[in-house]
């Protein structure tokens, strides 16, 4: 499976990386899978790693779909790491839909991981 998360209910965290190709559908996947596990809450923070994806087959469209379908809660911060231009592009549009439709969001796209872990939790501690 290309997107894969664990959830650290002791630290209220959520950790998602995808790997491969990456499409609309398998990350409307992974968002369907996330929302129907016992262990979730809205008020979680999440990192998304892109850092091992190979190729992204998402348009504009699918952004728009997938940045509506947000259902974490306005207190969990979320980042995204996106090492690569059409990543990153692909995340700031996520990042900007839901905001112009007048959602309170606390998501940030970094290009690096150490950065994203920073903002998250104020260090860079391991995931692995």
């Amino acid at each position: 499976m290309p997107i894969e998360y664990a959830i650290d209910a002791a630290r209220r965290f959520i950790h998602t990386k995808a790997s491969g190709e990456v499409t609309t559908t398998e990350v409307m996947d992974h968002q369907d899978r996330l929302i129907c596990d016992p262990s979730f809450d809205p008020a979680f923070h999440q990192l998304a790693d892109f850092g091992a994806v190979t190729r992204v087959s998402i348009n504009a469209e699918g952004v728009r779909l997938l940045a509506t379908r947000n259902f974490f809660g306005p207190q969990s911060r979320r980042c995204i790491v996106a090492p690569t231009a059409e990543i990153f592009g692909l995340a700031r549009m996520f990042q900007i839909f839901p905001v112009v439709n007048g959602a309170q969001e606390q998501l940030r796209v970094f290009r690096d991981r150490k950065e994203a872990l920073l903002w998250l939790f104020g260090d860079d501690r391991k995931l692995d």
